[in-house]
């Protein structure tokens, strides 16, 4: 019970800190999680069983295939009712598989979650079912294989030398204390770098991309898209055509606490 109370402490921390859990959570138990007590009338069906325990399932997928002669020795060893139909049988294991032998385990999963977020925050968020799995851990159509895109994945901000942000490249969304400040030559020279860090991102394969997300945020999941911010950053300055030359040779940095990726200045 204490590991379970654990469990969904790690949960909220992920939902907290926005780094997401290696592991599954489907909406239905995110739904689950979201109520104060399991729903009384809650009847999971064979494919939440599939999204579980494959291999009960198929079991269970046999037993709704066998003949009727087959089936009626069945319930006659499990000392169950001839009336019962072989949907019906179905129905009651997964009830007794997903609810029954488990509720004692959801109560101690709920509990932790429970003592580290409260539901009204949930509300107050507008955190529905998807949301809070898809906030927990990568939704399982989002493959290591399946390409994406970056800038539609995350919402891009340039940030200047001086720590103000600006959004004259590429769309990027403004940050606060945007002042515009630079001149035509910096934002020239910002615009090209930019420019061909999208054209080399977007030429690599997912898992190379995949490998650039993790270089930068500290982990390979992607999260709901739109709701993290990947901040590109520019700090190193040269003042001499020496100090340029050593820029070309300065390898990108980041700062996976706040998704940043630094840029030397190649252009």
């Amino acid at each position: 019970e204490m590991t379970r109370h654990l469990q969904q402490a790690c949960c909220h921390q992920s939902i907290n800190s926005a780094i997401l859990v290696a592991c599954h959570v489907s909406w239905r138990d995110a739904d689950m999680l979201a109520c104060a007590q399991l729903p009384a009338n809650l009847q999971p069906k064979l494919s939440d069983l599939e999204q579980h325990d494959p291999e009960a399932a198929d079991a269970l997928k046999k037993i709704l295939q066998l003949q009727a002669g087959q089936y009626w020795q069945l319930l006659q060893v499990e000392d169950k009712p001839s009336t019962l139909s072989q949907q019906e049988y179905v129905d009651q294991v997964v009830h007794q598989l997903l609810v029954q032998d488990v509720s004692w385990q959801f109560t101690a999963l709920q509990q932790g979650f429970n003592s580290a977020v409260r539901i009204e925050v949930l509300c107050d968020c507008c955190f529905d079912a998807h949301s809070l799995a898809a906030a927990v851990c990568e939704s399982a159509a989002d493959a290591v294989q399946q390409d994406f895109n970056i800038r539609s994945i995350f919402r891009i901000v340039l940030e200047d030398t001086e720590g103000t942000h600006d959004s004259s490249s590429n769309g990027a969304e403004p940050g606060p204390g945007s002042s515009g400040s630079k001149g035509p030559q910096y934002l020239s020279a910002v615009g090209c770098l930019v420019k061909c860090l999208w054209e080399v991102l977007e030429g690599w394969t997912p898992q190379q991309k995949r490998a650039f997300v993790m270089f930068v945020t500290g982990t390979e999941g992607l999260p709901p898209p739109g709701t993290e911010q990947l901040l590109l950053s520019f700090p190193f300055v040269a003042y001499s055509s020496q100090q340029q030359q050593q820029l070309l040779g300065t390898l990108p940095q980041s700062h996976t606490c706040a998704n940043t990726l630094e840029l030397p200045n190649y252009v």
